[in-house]
C-alpha cells in the first residue's frame, strides 16, 4: 500500500514539475519570435530536463528514487541554465564559478586583458585583440570546466585548453594580432599556474609597437 501511494505521489509530482519546467519553453516556441537571453534559458531548461528526467524516472526502481531523480534533474538543469544565462549576458566569471571553477583564479583573464587594453590604448586595434583574448580564454575555460570532474581537474583542463589556444594563435599566419593575443593567453596561463611559469617555450614575436609594450608584455 505504501508503495502504491508513493508511486501516485511521485507521478503527480512529476506531472506538476514537468509542466512548470517545460511550459515556459513551449510558450517561447509558440511565440515564434527571436528569443531573448531569458527565453533561451527557458528553452535550455526544458531541453535538459526533458532529456534527463524521463530516463532517470523510468530507470529508477523505487518511488523515492524516482522522486530523487526528478529533483536532481531539475537542479542540474537549473544550474546549466544559470551558467548559460550568465554567459549570454556577458557575465562569464560568475558562470564559471557556478560550474565549480574558482572565479578568483580565473579573474586573471580579465586582469591581463584589461592591463593590455590600458597599455595599448582603448582606441587601438590591439585593444580589440586584448578583448578577443579575454573572450577566447573564458570560452575555452568554460568548455574545459564542463568536462572536468572537480575543481583541481578543472584548473588542469583549463591550463591545457589555454595551451592549445596559445599554440593555435602562435601558428596563425593570417591575423596580424594573433601573436599578441597568444602572448596574453600565455600570461594568463602563467598567472593561473605559477609553477608552470617557465615551462612554456617563450613568448614569440608580436607586431605590437615596442613603444607601447609595458614590461609585463615584453618578450624575455
Amino acid at each position: 500500500m505504501q508503495r502504491i501511494l508513493g508511486e501516485i505521489v511521485v507521478l503527480v509530482m512529476a506531472a506538476v514539475v514537468s509542466v512548470a519546467v517545460l511550459s515556459p519553453g513551449v510558450q517561447v516556441v509558440i511565440a515564434g519570435v527571436r528569443p531573448s537571453p531569458g527565453d533561451t534559458a527557458f528553452l535550455i531548461l526544458g531541453m535538459v530536463y526533458g532529456m534527463v528526467a524521463p530516463i532517470g524516472y523510468f530507470l529508477a526502481e523505487t518511488w523515492w528514487r524516482r522522486a530523487l531523480v526528478l529533483m536532481l534533474a531539475t537542479v542540474a538543469a537549473a544550474t546549466i541554465v544559470a551558467a548559460s544565462y550568465l554567459f549570454e549576458t556577458r557575465q562569464p566569471l560568475p558562470a564559471l564559478a557556478g560550474s565549480g571553477v574558482a572565479s578568483g583564479r580565473l579573474s586573471v583573464v580579465v586582469e591581463v586583458a584589461r592591463g593590455a587594453r590600458v597599455a595599448v590604448g582603448s582606441g587601438s586595434d590591439f585593444a580589440q585583440a586584448a578583448l578577443l583574448a579575454e573572450r577566447l580564454a573564458l570560452a575555452s575555460a568554460w568548455v574545459a570546466a564542463r568536462e572536468a570532474g572537480g575543481g583541481g581537474d578543472a584548473i588542469g583542463r583549463v591550463d591545457r585548453a589555454w595551451s592549445a589556444l596559445e599554440g593555435d594563435l602562435r601558428a596563425n599566419p593570417v591575423i596580424a594580432a594573433a601573436p599578441f593575443v597568444a602572448r596574453l593567453v600565455g600570461e594568463m596561463r602563467t598567472r593561473l599556474r605559477p609553477a608552470a611559469r617557465r615551462s612554456r617555450e617563450g613568448w614569440g614575436e608580436t607586431t605590437l609597437p615596442s613603444s607601447l609594450r609595458p614590461p609585463l608584455y615584453q618578450a624575455p
